[in-house]
């Protein structure tokens, strides 16, 4: 994908997520995204097995927690 390094925090989570949700069912996605991922892959480093590799569960729960308070 062109520009990838332009995704950052949230918006490259979002990617992988959607990217994630297109290997389990490509049908899941929209036409323009599904044609997107036809052409790429994410690399080892970028995969979200990688990006969760060796982080506490809990350390991320408790993250996802403090942001959701600090909105409220």
């Amino acid at each position: 994908m062109s520009g990838w390094q332009e995704f950052t925090g949230v918006n490259r989570g979002y990617v992988l997520e959607l990217y994630e949700k297109y290997r389990q069912d490509p049908s899941s996605v929209d036409d323009d995204t599904k044609a997107i991922f036809e052409r790429w892959t994410p690399t080892e480093e970028e995969s979200p097995a990688a990006l969760t590799t060796g982080v506490p569960l809990e350390k991320v729960v408790g993250a996802v927690n403090l942001a959701e308070s600090i909105r409220r």
